[in-house]
């Protein structure tokens, strides 16, 4: 099972406003960036701020454009590091993975000891995930664990339970899983939705070796009693082993469902 995910799009919009736009200049963007006119002071900074909230209205095209005026003309500048590496993570959303590749690898060997490193690993990580090339997505999702304080991190750490998963390590799967279940990152959207995902994770390599008769007191223990959690995780569990013919399992599952 190769199971085809890609970071949600709430995340990378998260890591491109949480990046700091050099000299800290104050600028007024129109309320409409498909109207808005492309600024004419504080360049590049204006335009870097603008580019980002293109991007978070859902404008990728015209962001990846704002994006690329920056680094054909302000390659000197303290804000092109942050928009080589926003450019290259819309270029991934665009469907143009090759070209956020490209933008990454010259982001690594550029800016080594960057502060934003993990995310352009990320994104290569993620290109060799989506081309099925396992082994090497999971070398880039560990390189990124060694920054424990990145805000990609704990989904580095997801999409290498599903490298582990697709290589059939269903124990390294769980762990991983388990792992991002316990502690997805600070609290917010994206990071909810990183649970939830993780949990689906867990459920789905649970039905491959985990002991059915114990799945109960698994979830509970995981979920720390969350009683619609722990609901939700044997409900899906009791349907992946129907769906796999699986039927004295799913029975067991059925019988601690309705157990009081």
């Amino acid at each position: 099972m190769n199971h085809r995910l890609r970071l949600p799009t709430a995340l990378f919009t998260a890591a491109m406003i949480a990046a700091p736009v050099a000299g800290g200049a104050v600028i007024t963007v129109a309320p409409n960036p498909a109207q808005a006119q492309q600024p004419t002071v504080a360049q590049p900074d204006a335009l870097l701020a603008l580019a980002r909230q293109t991007a978070q209205s859902g404008d990728l095209q015209k962001a990846s454009i704002i994006y690329g005026s920056i680094i054909q003309d302000h390659s000197g500048s303290q804000v092109y590091p942050d928009a080589l590496i926003e450019l290259a993570q819309v270029l991934f959303r665009l469907q143009k993975p090759k070209q956020a590749l490209k933008l990454c690898q010259t982001f690594i060997k550029t800016y080594p000891s960057h502060a934003r490193l993990p995310e352009a690993l990320l994104v290569v990580g993620d290109f060799y995930f989506d081309a099925k090339q396992n082994e090497m997505a999971l070398k880039v999702y560990e390189k990124v664990s060694q920054y424990p304080q990145s805000p990609v991190v704990h989904y580095a750490r997801y999409k290498a339970g599903w490298c582990h998963y697709n290589a059939q390590d269903y124990v390294q799967a769980l762990t991983a899983f388990m792992d991002v279940v316990k502690n997805p990152g600070e609290a917010s959207p994206d990071t909810e939705n990183l649970h939830k995902d993780a949990l689906t994770g867990t459920i789905v390599t649970y039905a491959q070796i985990g002991n059915p008769a114990k799945a109960r007191i698994f979830f509970e223990k995981l979920t720390q009693n969350d009683a619609a959690l722990v609901r939700k995780s044997l409900v899906e569990l009791q349907d992946l082993y129907n769906e796999r013919g699986m039927n004295q399992q799913a029975e067991t599952i059925h019988k601690q469902l309705t157990a009081p």
